[in-house]
């Protein structure tokens, strides 16, 4: 499906939603009062498979051509299936850069099994607590690049889904709770400690009942060594089931559904 529209008013900037459900370009308006539009859109058919990297680089310029979008700063929103997220944890006695780097380089081909070159990093790194990494495959990155020079358009920032919603969500999160989003068939489940996420697992989506969420918990906390936290916010859309009281001292929340993502980015649920 494509839609477009080739003309608006002045504009403050464009942000680009690049995933394999959705590829769509969202003017941000300049004046505070009005509304991102979505001036492009592209979303796979019910016969058609998610696209891949390489088809949504092509997607993505065909959209910018049909909406004739140039010279503008440009903020790219990535699907987290496109980069890869993990928690570090850095050495005992770290006291500069390149030690956190280090072991941001460790921790990767520890969890991903598969080495560094291919991939283009980013960490928010703490010498003294757990910070949050990111990596994006260079051949990505390239791409992107080169469709949005071709259009005139200056990147600000790549941004993964994942460290938007975090960033959005994480001041609803009650003191002392952990972490979930649901999206399609996935829990990504955080533990939090002082505010920040200090370790992440990704999860198939567990069974619709209170029981098996209890004991996803349980089993995450016994992997980390870790008392069962009281507290999960969920975000997303999570089965009803979840949310309330549960057995014990557990209590699951809901932050915020999926649609109020979907408005973070400018987007109609």
């Amino acid at each position: 499906m494509l839609e477009s529209l080739k003309s608006w008013g002045s504009s403050s900037g464009l942000q680009i939603v690049l995933g394999p459900q959705r590829v769509a370009l969202v003017l941000q308006p300049s004046g505070w009062r009005s509304a991102p539009t979505v001036v492009a859109q592209w979303q796979p058919d019910g016969t058609s498979a998610p696209a891949g990297a390489t088809e949504l680089t092509a997607i993505l310029d065909g959209l910018l051509t049909t909406a004739a979008v140039r010279r503008l700063p440009t903020r790219i929103v990535l699907a987290d299936s496109l980069v890869r997220t993990w928690t570090v944890e850095p050495p005992r006695n770290a006291s500069r850069y390149q030690d956190c780097e280090a072991a941001v380089h460790m921790r990767f081909q520890q969890v991903f099994d598969e080495p560094l070159a291919d991939w283009q990093l980013s960490f928010d790194a703490e010498a003294s607590q757990p910070f949050l990494a990111c990596a994006l495959r260079r051949s990505v990155v390239s791409a992107l690049a080169a469709v949005l020079a071709a259009h005139q358009l200056t990147l600000l920032a790549l941004e993964p889904e994942f460290v938007l919603l975090w960033n959005h969500w994480q001041r609803r999160l009650p003191a002392g709770a952990w972490w979930g989003l649901c999206q399609d068939t996935v829990l990504t489940l955080g533990r939090v400690q002082s505010g920040r996420l200090v370790a992440l697992r990704r999860l198939p989506l567990p069974q619709a009942s209170s029981q098996a969420l209890i004991h996803t918990v349980q089993h995450e906390a016994n992997r980390w060594q870790q008392p069962v936290p009281t507290r999960l916010g969920l975000c997303g859309a999570p089965p009803r089931a979840w949310l309330g009281a549960h057995a014990g001292a557990f209590h699951a929340e809901l932050l915020g559904p999926h649609h109020q993502a979907l408005a973070l980015w400018g987007l109609a649920p």
